[in-house]
């Protein structure tokens, strides 16, 4: 089943991640963000794209061309999957440590809005994704190709935005932040090209 394979995926990323950055930088440079105001904002815009992305798969599994396309269950897993990490990326950022003594949350309150806007970037790009099949199931398949190479620039800006918040936040050096997009596209390819062809049914 792919769960497995994506969950051995992250598994593997993290491992990878963990030992590329297992030394911390010695200076950390001045935050460039209120978190605590900016934390509050990105509650509601990551709530609202959650919204809007099941109302997407609901408004998708009204239309009869839709049901009856292979791609069907495609789309509408990536868009209620796309929600759950949506829902759970505003939950953090709602539960972001705020007290009025910052110091006491000098470590807490970035780490949280780093997996704040790490499970945001993913479930907003995992939402996109789903024009692609989505275009495919109306027939649209030129249009598809297009928009195919344009949220190929999304993943790969989302995944620069995560490492830049990573490394402004936290005290993870360059080059594991660095990882962080590498692994992302190197891992995808590996799973992709080696692993769905050795092992199918994961």
């Amino acid at each position: 089943m792919w769960v497995v394979g994506t969950l051995i995926m992250f598994a593997v990323g993290v491992a990878a991640i963990v030992a590329i950055g297992w030394t911390p930088r010695a200076m950390l440079g001045p935050p460039l963000w209120d978190i605590s105001s900016l934390g509050g904002t990105y509650t509601g815009i990551v709530g609202t794209i959650a919204g809007f992305s099941v109302a997407s798969a609901i408004f998708i599994a009204g239309l009869d061309v839709a049901r009856t396309s292979p791609l069907f269950a495609t789309v509408m897993g990536m868009l209620l999957a796309a929600f759950l990490i949506l829902v759970f990326s505003a939950l953090i950022y709602a539960s972001t440590p705020n007290a009025p003594n910052i110091a006491d949350h000098a470590v807490a309150q970035p780490l949280s809005h780093v997996r704040a806007n790490m499970c945001g970037c993913l479930g907003l790009t995992l939402s996109w994704f789903a024009l692609v099949p989505l275009l495919h199931m109306l027939g649209l398949p030129s249009l598809a190709v297009t928009f195919t190479w344009l949220l190929l620039f999304v993943a790969v800006a989302a995944s620069g935005w995560v490492a830049l918040f990573a490394y402004h936040l936290t005290s993870a050096t360059v080059r594991a932040c660095l990882a962080i997009p590498i692994l992302g596209f190197g891992l995808a390819a590996l799973y992709r090209l080696v692993g769905a062809r050795l092992w199918p049914a994961v």
